[in-house]
C-alpha cells in the first residue's frame, strides 16, 4: 500500500524526498510495520520516519509517502524543534504545547509498541495553519513513524472566528483592537486622517428609550459613516458612542466633505426622530508627530472643542496638534 501511494506520489513530494533513506529503506518494510494503516486518497497524510533517540528534537524527518505540498510546509528539513518553535505559535497561548513534556512522552514510546498524537498550529509568513500529528513507535528500528496531517476545516473556521473577533457585535464596525493596530501601522510620512466622534445626547436617548433604541441609534451612525466613506477609508467603532475613521490616504477637504455628508444624513439621529448628533475631531498625520498615536489623542481633543462651540466638528491645524502632544508629554 505505501510502496503504491509512493510510487504514484512521486511528482508531488518537495526535493527533500531525494534523500538518501537511512531509516526505511524498503517501503515493503512500512507495509508489514503498519499493513492496516489507511491513508486518504488525496494523500494529505504525510509518513515521515525519524530516530528516536536523545536528540529527537533535531533529528531531520525521513520523507517516506504522501503528498507533501499538502501540508504547505517550507521546501526545508522538518524537525520537531523547528515545527514546534514558538515562533510559530501564533495562538499565543503560554502552554499551549510543552515541548519537554512532548519528547518525554515519545521517548518512553522507544521501549514498546504505540501511539501518541498531537495538534499544533505553524505560522508561515501572514498564513496560520493547523497540523494533527501521529507518532508510531518502531521499537525494532529505534525510530518513530510521523503522520502529518492539515487541519483544513479547524483553519476555516479558525479564520472565520478569529475575523469575527474583529469586528464590533453591535455594529458590525472594526473594534477598538482593530483600531489601534490601524493606528499603529501609520507611518509619519502616510497621508493619513484621523476623525474621531461622539454621540450627542446618547446617554439620554438610553435613559428615556433604553438601550435597544440606543442600539439603533449607533447602527445608524455607524451604516451613515460607512455608506459615504471613499474606499481608502476604515471605520471603527471605538467603544461606547465613540467611533474612529481612518483615511489611509487622503486630506482634510475630502475629509471635511465626508463629515459634511454625514451630518446632514445623520440629522436627527439618521431619521429616526430624536435629538441627537455628533461632534467630531480631526487630526492629520505629519513628520512631525512622531507617534500615530498621538493622532487618536489629538483627533479625541479636537471632538471636545467641536463641542464647546457647537460645531459638528472641528480639525486642527499641525501647530495644535503639536501643542497638545507636549502637554501630554508634560503630564499636563
Amino acid at each position: 500500500m505505501f510502496l503504491e501511494r509512493a510510487l504514484c506520489q512521486e511528482t508531488q513530494a518537495p526535493a527533500l524526498k531525494e534523500s538518501i533513506p537511512v531509516i526505511v529503506q524498503d517501503l515493503h518494510e512500512l507495509d508489514l510495520f503498519m499493513p492496516h494503516l489507511l491513508t486518504s486518497k488525496s494523500g494529505d497524510e504525510v509518513f515521515f520516519a525519524i530516530k528516536n533517540d536523545a536528540a529527537l528534537g533535531t533529528n531531520v524527518f525521513e520523507y517516506l509517502c504522501g503528498n507533501q505540498a499538502s501540508l504547505a510546509l517550507p521546501d526545508r528539513p522538518l524537525s520537531f524543534d523547528y515545527l514546534l518553535s514558538a515562533r510559530n505559535n501564533f495562538l499565543s497561548l503560554e502552554s499551549f504545547l510543552d515541548k519537554a513534556d512532548l519528547y518525554r512522552s515519545l521517548a518512553l514510546l522507544a521501549q514498546r509498541s504505540g501511539a501518541y498524537c498531537f495538534e499544533f498550529p505553524f505560522a508561515i509568513g501572514q498564513k496560520r495553519h493547523l497540523y494533527a500529528c501521529s507518532c508510531y513507535s518502531w521499537p525494532e528500528k529505534k525510530a518513530l513513524i510521523v503522520c502529518l496531517r492539515r487541519l483544513k476545516f479547524f483553519e476555516r473556521y479558525l479564520l472565520e472566528y478569529s475575523e469575527k473577533t474583529k469586528r464590533d457585535f453591535t455594529t458590525a464596525l472594526l473594534n477598538k483592537e482593530s483600531c489601534l493596530a490601524a493606528i499603529n501601522a501609520i507611518k509619519s510620512d502616510d497621508q493619513a486622517v484621523v476623525v474621531f466622534t461622539d454621540l450627542n445626547n446618547f446617554k439620554l436617548v438610553n435613559d428615556i428609550y433604553g438601550h435597544l433604541m440606543g442600539d439603533k441609534i449607533l447602527r445608524a451612525l455607524a451604516d451613515c459613516f460607512v455608506s459615504n466613506k471613499p474606499d481608502n477609508a476604515l471605520v471603527f467603532r471605538f467603544g461606547g458612542d465613540e467611533f474612529v475613521t481612518i483615511f489611509r490616504q487622503s486630506d482634510i477637504q475630502k475629509t471635511q466633505a465626508w463629515l459634511d455628508a454625514c451630518a446632514e444624513q445623520f440629522s436627527h439621529g439618521g431619521n429616526l426622530g430624536l435629538p441627537v448628533s455628533f461632534s467630531a475631531g480631526v487630526c492629520a498625520m505629519a513628520p512631525s508627530i512622531k507617534t500615530s498615536l498621538y493622532l487618536v489623542r489629538c483627533a479625541d481633543k479636537a471632538m471636545y472643542i467641536a463641542k464647546k462651540k457647537d460645531v459638528p466638528y472641528y480639525i486642527l491645524n499641525e501647530e495644535e496638534a503639536l501643542e497638545i502632544i507636549k502637554e501630554d508629554q508634560n503630564g499636563f
